[in-house]
């Protein structure tokens, strides 16, 4: 009898097509959640906007993120640089909560407040100009505020899978390295695409600021 020869090959994990499938539905359903929470803000911002008798107060950056275009500030310095600043520290706190376990309704609440200053700037766009205002929406409002969302819903997405990933190691009460320094390049990439983002809104003002102003 021949001696028999047994040879032990290596285990090969191999990813089915149903794998990747739930993989990418688990992924996309992250994001309308995600976006749900934004168009969710959107609802809030516009019914906030219509139970106040003076609209004047709406028109301070801080509720509405620079998404209204008034005719008296139409700098287009001015403009890129708020565009920037409002897009870069919601970037920012995001990119800081992705380190914390316990985050995840600070995140969610970032997105949620883009939705209501969108909701805001479009009301009072239409408010201020009339049925002119759907245009100026159109041209200088909808564009920048579409960037940036999606920027926002991907710093969002990240940041959340970093905080739960630092949930996970809290509740197993072991040390572990997270990828940091994959977030951290990621999150320069959106922080990249946010001056792109700045630099159109502020070219759009350029393009169509007559139409605030009466001259276009």
């Amino acid at each position: 009898m021949k001696n028999a020869k047994i040879f032990l090959k290596p285990r090969v994990v191999r990813y089915t097509s149903t794998d990747r499938e739930n993989t990418i539905t688990s992924n996309e359903r992250s994001m309308l959640i995600l976006l749900g929470t934004v168009v969710l803000g959107v609802l809030v911002g516009t019914i906030t906007f219509m139970t106040f008798d003076s609209p004047g107060i709406f028109t301070h950056t801080f509720l509405n993120h620079g998404f209204f275009k008034s005719p008296h500030q139409q700098d287009i310095w001015t403009v890129a640089v708020n565009s920037f600043f409002n897009t870069a520290l919601p970037l920012i706190i995001l990119f800081l909560c992705g380190f914390c376990a316990v985050a995840q309704p600070v995140e969610f609440f970032i997105l949620f407040y883009r939705g209501i200053t969108l909701g805001i700037s479009m009301s009072l766009t239409y408010a201020t100009y009339g049925y002119k205002g759907i245009l100026i929406g159109l041209t200088m409002v909808v564009p920048g505020a579409v960037i940036t969302t999606v920027i926002l819903l991907f710093a969002a997405r990240e940041a959340l899978r970093s905080s739960n990933l630092y949930t996970k190691f809290a509740l197993a009460s072991e040390i572990k390295t997270a990828p940091t320094k994959l977030y951290a390049v990621k999150f320069t990439v959106l922080l990249g695409l946010s001056v792109f983002s700045a630099m159109t809104d502020s070219l759009l003002v350029f393009l169509f600021k007559g139409l605030t102003t009466g001259k276009f």
